[in-house]
């Protein structure tokens, strides 16, 4: 079983269902909103008598509250050709498992759209009070032959949610271009957005110099030999930290710092995201 992280938004729900997240509502909930006039809601357990005393009308005033409410919850998954590689696809699968199993756990709805070049319908569960699943899904993943080298169609996945606000999950590795993530932004503008950047080890690390090394293009397939010399390191950590800062720049423009995560799916580097520093630019 997937360990579960925790996750959590710095903006009001307005949904009617009842859950965990500070809400618009008002109703039977612990958070204090305000007085109104008894004859405005007839609730006589929430009188104030301090407050009806204090009223220059001469009014009994009762206490509201607001309710907690659910929200919908969106994983956006990136299946194009860069991203089927075992080791991001592991963490794609437990990432998936992990958030289903966080928004259950809590009531929230989970809903997974998976796109490439172009959305792939076959592998889009509707959003839901889905349980389980993820199985099939990572076999039904397996069989996926991306249509082309590029992830596009992770842009055209908004239009398949509700234009209510959700927390949606992007889950890439980005290797494309820079104007393909920006328009990928602006379809998901109304959404609390949190783009999980997948990468790989660079294929320098762990090497050492004067070796020959194989590297695969993650977009192409294109596979390069290269002779590892301390200038050829230099220029692969440099790229490694420009695309990096690129990234940070272009989504924290739009709200929230990315998630980068490598190697394997660490639930606890998920939720320390959330809880240190909000993941908010």
């Amino acid at each position: 079983m997937t360990p579960g992280f925790h996750y959590r938004i710095n903006w009001r729900s307005a949904r009617f269902h009842p859950g965990s997240h500070r809400s618009q509502q008002g109703g039977d909930g612990h958070e204090f909103q305000g007085y109104q006039p008894l004859q405005h809601l007839t609730h006589p357990r929430h009188l104030d008598l301090r407050a009806s005393l204090r009223d220059p009308h001469g009014q009994y005033q009762v206490r509201c509250f607001r309710q907690s409410s659910t929200i919908a919850v969106h994983l956006l998954a990136d299946v194009s050709a860069s991203m089927l590689s075992p080791p991001k696809l592991d963490i794609l699968t437990h990432f998936a498992a992990s958030l289903a199993g966080a928004a259950r756990q809590i009531g929230d709805s989970f809903g997974l759209l998976a796109a490439d070049a172009e959305v792939r319908t076959e592998l889009c569960q509707p959003g839901g009070y889905w349980h389980g699943g993820l199985d099939a899904w990572r076999l039904a993943v397996d069989q996926v032959r991306p249509s082309r080298h590029s992830a596009r169609g992770l842009a055209d996945l908004a239009a398949l949610m509700s234009p209510q606000r959700a927390l949606v999950f992007v889950l890439s590795d980005f290797h494309c271009p820079l104007a393909d993530i920006t328009r990928l932004c602006q379809s998901l503008v109304r959404h609390d957005v949190v783009p999980v950047v997948v990468w790989e080890l660079p294929p320098h690390a762990g090497l050492s110099d004067y070796r020959l090394v194989y590297w695969q293009e993650p977009e192409s397939g294109e596979r390069r030999r290269y002779w590892l010399r301390p200038a050829l390191r230099a220029g692969f950590e440099a790229a490694y930290q420009e695309r990096r800062r690129q990234l940070t720049a272009l989504f924290s423009a739009w709200g929230r710092l990315p998630l980068f995560l490598s190697g394997h799916f660490d639930p606890d580097r998920v939720t320390a995201y959330f809880y240190q520093d909000g993941g908010e630019a």
